[in-house]
């Protein structure tokens, strides 16, 4: 009668303390918008809304979880009046004026975050975001290079929230501020990038 007694308290305390040490593993496709507000000397302040898709993986701990993401996005750029004076030293030969001319910004990110569980099917995320730029497209051929003027990366700070639908869907937002200047021009004047992002994940 006691063996029997201590075998169910040892077990219900082994149950116990699998449910404090419950893991968990994931992976999945991710695709969204992207919502952007630049404010750069040069160009134009603008909101810019362009997708953004990915892969996404992922490990949680009860309440608490680690997701690392590998994004690819897209970010547009419009001159102004004020560019032909600022980077004349850029424009390619033959180029009278780039007013209005657009640059598009192909990047790759990697968003590290730490998840949060606040409610039961909604959780906290924030962290850092890396950013590389890999391709700058100047479909008018207005400068010899985009990224001498701007830097081929930066870094930005996200917070945002993820609702989880059902068991493989999920949906989400997250605001970034990028903390680095990406102004390569003038490294004293502070070029702005926030973006807002909604995006749908889909866990395989």
């Amino acid at each position: 009668m006691i063996f029997c007694a201590l075998f169910f308290t040892t077990s219900l305390e082994a149950q116990d303390g699998k449910q404090k040490m419950k893991t968990e593993f994931g992976a999945g496709l991710k695709a969204g918008l992207n919502f952007q507000q630049t404010s750069n000397q040069g160009f134009e302040e603008e909101f810019n809304t362009n997708p953004l898709a990915g892969i996404y993986t992922q490990v949680f701990v009860n309440k608490v979880g680690l997701s690392v993401e590998a994004l690819w996005s897209t970010n547009n750029y419009t001159t102004d009046s004020s560019f032909n004076g600022l980077f004349s030293q850029y424009l390619n030969q033959g180029v009278d004026s780039a007013i209005g001319r657009s640059f598009t910004f192909h990047n790759i990110s990697v968003p590290v975050l730490l998840n949060y569980k606040l409610l039961n099917r909604l959780w906290l995320q924030a962290g850092p975001q890396f950013t590389t730029v890999a391709t700058v497209v100047d479909k008018d051929n207005v400068v010899q290079s985009g990224q001498e003027i701007f830097y081929t990366g930066d870094i930005s700070l996200v917070a945002g929230v993820q609702l989880k639908l059902i068991k493989n869907i999920s949906v989400g937002s997250r605001y970034l501020f990028a903390i680095s200047n990406n102004n390569n021009w003038d490294t004293s004047t502070q070029w702005d990038n926030r973006q807002l992002q909604a995006y749908l994940c889909i866990g395989l």
